[in-house]
């Protein structure tokens, strides 16, 4: 297997506002960063595909960004700082995510570790935001890749612009029979604009309530994934089943919808600004399923 090799050059360098009065506004606004190297270090990730390779980028003696949350991230909110970046991701570069330092792996398949990094859209980071503030990077190529051109990143402070984004739309709740099936339409719809391949998961359904031994429903989607283009809408199948012995009453269902990995892009794992609390890739909401 080959190993791509990505070098990833920080420019040191930040605009020095002429008034002393204004950076100190800027960083009490914002928070602030600071870069702990120029040149970064890459190492593949251990797990990779056939498909797609993973790539940890870091600093010799420490993080690659070191965030510095202020006192105001907004009125009664906890601190953190707002960062954009700003790059032109080399061809075959399929994504660049934010991760946590002090967490050794790659995201993998599944980036709920990472902030996908896009360019000129703002970021939080802090206790409000993602809650990593001791930074490194993750890059995902394609398998082919081989040697990447090194490529820039600067951060600067701010809010950057609006992130692409969708909505979905269902019932906020849907009854189905001990024994039987239900089922409902999932739409989402592509905002600002958004693109990309989605894919559907199940994730926890808890009753509180439900006696022992537990039987939740189980959740199913047809098709698993689908294509959103930008300004367009989608939908797919839910379909949840209630076992004979599944416990009456109401079950929270958690729907997730993560961006595929697919070899089209940089920027097609674009994600939903309606992401988790700590801004990860896959959108998350919930429907209740009463079943009687």
């Amino acid at each position: 297997m080959k190993v791509v090799l990505l070098m990833l050059l920080i420019a040191e360098s930040l605009s020095l506002f002429v008034l002393v009065l204004e950076n100190y506004r800027q960083e009490w606004s914002y928070g602030s960063f600071q870069y702990g190297c120029s040149s970064l270090q890459a190492s593949p990730a251990a797990s990779n595909d056939s498909f797609v390779r993973w790539v940890r980028l870091t600093c010799p003696n420490g993080p690659s960004v070191r965030m510095s949350p202020s006192g105001s991230c907004g009125v009664r909110e906890n601190p953190c700082t707002h960062i954009f970046p700003i790059f032109t991701p080399p061809t075959g570069l399929l994504g660049l995510y934010a991760v946590d330092h002090a967490n050794p792996t790659c995201p993998d398949n599944s980036p709920y570790a990472g902030y996908l990094m896009v360019n000129g859209v703002g970021e939080i980071y802090g206790s409000f935001g993602f809650p990593a503030t001791d930074l490194d990077y993750c890059a995902v190529t394609t398998a082919s890749g081989g040697t990447m051109d090194e490529f820039s990143v600067r951060w600067s402070l701010g809010y950057g612009v609006l992130s692409p984004w969708f909505r979905s739309s269902f019932p906020s709740n849907v009854t189905v029979t001990q024994g039987g099936t239900a089922t409902f339409t999932m739409t989402l719809t592509s905002y600002n604009p958004y693109s990309g391949n989605l894919s559907f998961a199940t994730g926890q359904v808890s009753n509180e309530y439900a006696g022992s031994p537990i039987t939740p429903p189980t959740l199913s989607f047809s098709p698993r994934s689908v294509i959103l283009k930008a300004d367009g809408s989608n939908s797919t199948l839910v379909t949840i089943h209630a076992a004979p012995n599944t416990n009456l009453g109401s079950w929270r269902a958690q729907l997730f919808m993560t961006p595929v990995y697919g070899l089209w892009y940089y920027g097609g794992f674009t994600p939903a600004p309606y992401a988790s609390a700590n801004g990860t890739s896959s959108y998350q909401t919930s429907t209740i399923v009463y079943v009687t």
